[in-house]
């Protein structure tokens, strides 16, 4: 189990904190690419787009304030990705499009805010539950690991899941607890 420390929000407003950034980073450009991709943006455009993104936090992280009532980071990062979008859009329409930029363009016009806002935050989520997946997952035994994926992520019966592993139903369903307290608190060290 890790120590409490400040979230990563708080951390890489320290530009010292070369750890807070690269985590930061880990963590968010991989959301903001796939998000990228989704709305069909080229991989080598989405990883340019992202970096920029990335830039932009950089710059301006020490002007949020983490306020739930005014919204989440996940929403600010949210309008910075789609402003970069946005801007990548707009420069693209002054230039020679190439056929895979044309589906991008089109793509950045067809949902309805709202419904892009939920997809960008359901993209969010699963991002960053996978992350924190990956991270805990060094920290259980591969039995723990996989009761709790199968429960959990799979959707499998403890019943089914403990026969077949070795264990109880409750035992499957201690180690589902275990391993998703373990990635909340991962995720807390995140985002508030």
């Amino acid at each position: 189990m890790s120590t409490t420390h400040p979230s990563l929000l708080i951390r890489v407003r320290d530009a010292r904190d070369v750890t807070a950034w690269n985590e930061f980073v880990t963590v968010y450009a991989p959301l903001v690419h796939a998000y990228l991709r989704k709305r069909g943006v080229q991989d080598a455009d989405a990883a340019d787009i992202a970096q920029d993104v990335m830039q932009s936090v950089s710059t301006y992280i020490g002007r949020f304030d983490y306020d739930p009532a005014r919204g989440a980071f996940r929403g600010w990062l949210y309008q910075i990705t789609r402003n970069k979008l946005r801007d990548w859009s707009d420069k693209r329409k002054r230039q020679a499009i190439g056929a895979g930029d044309t589906q991008a363009l089109q793509a950045l016009h067809e949902l309805p805010d709202a419904q892009e806002e939920e997809a960008w935050n359901e993209l969010h989520a699963w991002q960053l539950f996978h992350w924190a997946a990956e991270k805990a997952k060094v920290d259980f035994r591969d039995q723990t690991w996989e009761a709790f994926w199968r429960t959990s992520v799979q959707h499998e019966s403890a019943k089914v899941v403990g026969e077949q592993l070795g264990m109880t139903p409750g035992a499957v369903h201690v180690a589902k607890c275990r391993v998703l307290a373990r990635i909340k608190e991962l995720l807390a060290d995140v985002e508030p």
